[in-house]
């Protein structure tokens, strides 16, 4: 049997932070470690509990805020995964946090089944944006004739390799996949990176969540 989803939350309002644990505390398949109010006490709750493997955090809290927390816990803590679950819709914020690699976005809003779903895909390695979120932040950064265009630059093998990309795999993995040799699934990144008009893997990523691909 697989190990619970080792889980952090962190909310400064108390009744929506006591509702989020006891959504989850039933769920045999997380497990809540702690709780924090704010982004400070997340800081010093990572450095008591070793095996943390996802945090849930609202953006607007005292003292360090949902997006300083992303990156720091991104920077010292490559290995934890991060959901935001904020009532914030800002394009600015989530471009921010895609920038710093968050993992998950999600309305508060959203029902525990989608919650409990985007958890269980982020612990996998997965990226998971909430619908709404997807389409805002695409319609946003992107006219309709614009994301036509520029997907339509891609092959349908590169298509599918900024895809497996976005989801981490790695040339190795890639090319072991689509039974192509490495040298030629690094070609592939390199035309993609040209092509989309991106500097690295966070680029790539990005791209795809704009497009709605992951």
């Amino acid at each position: 049997m697989n190990q619970p989803v080792q889980i952090i939350l962190a909310d400064d309002h108390k009744m929506f932070l006591e509702g989020l644990y006891a959504l989850l505390y039933d769920d045999k398949r997380f497990h809540i470690l702690a709780t924090a109010k704010n982004g400070k006490e997340v800081l010093k709750l990572l450095t008591k509990y070793k095996a943390v493997d996802l945090l849930i955090t609202d953006i607007s809290m005292p003292e360090i805020d949902g997006i300083q927390l992303n990156k720091i816990v991104k920077k010292k803590y490559p290995q934890i995964k991060v959901i935001v679950l904020s009532m914030h819709k800002q394009n600015n914020l989530i471009a921010k946090l895609i920038n710093d690699d968050v993992d998950g976005y999600l309305l508060k809003n959203a029902d525990i089944d989608e919650l409990s779903s985007a958890i269980d895909k982020v612990a996998k390695g997965n990226k998971y944006f909430s619908k709404d979120i997807r389409q805002d932040f695409m319609k946003s950064m992107f006219s309709p004739k614009a994301v036509k265009q520029s997907f339509a630059k891609l092959s349908k093998r590169e298509k599918e390799i900024l895809i497996l990309i976005a989801n981490e795999y790695t040339n190795a993995e890639i090319a072991e996949k689509l039974f192509i040799s490495q040298f030629t699934a690094e070609t592939h990144r390199k035309n993609i990176l040209r092509k989309i008009d991106a500097k690295n893997t966070a680029g790539i990523v990005r791209y795809a969540i704009q497009h709605g691909l992951i």
